[in-house]
């Protein structure tokens, strides 16, 4: 599994330097995440965030997931609270709040 993940994240690096696009950087930033690079998950995700903040919730959600698992709950939470705000008829994103 972790080899595939490699790949797609080989794969996302090369379209990444060609152009940046929310979704690439929050794909990416899975990628990053299941290979336990959380430095380098929590860079894409923050970059989707930038690059598309009302363009859906994934990247709230996935960053704010990377957080609680990092020990960063401070962070998640404000960053779940933000997301629940821009997508109230979300609960998804109140799950990890909980």
């Amino acid at each position: 599994m972790g080899e595939d993940h490699r790949r797609v994240a080989n794969l996302l690096e090369v379209e990444f330097a060609r152009s940046r696009h929310a979704p690439f950087e929050r794909t990416l930033g899975v990628c990053y995440a299941l290979l336990r690079q959380t430095d380098n998950a929590e860079k894409m995700f923050q970059g989707a965030l930038r690059l598309a903040p009302t363009g859906g919730m994934a990247a709230y959600v996935n960053l704010g997931r990377l957080y609680v698992v990092s020990g960063k709950f401070e962070q998640s939470a404000s960053l779940l609270t933000e997301c629940l705000r821009r997508f109230p008829k979300n609960v998804d994103a109140g799950l990890p709040l909980a």
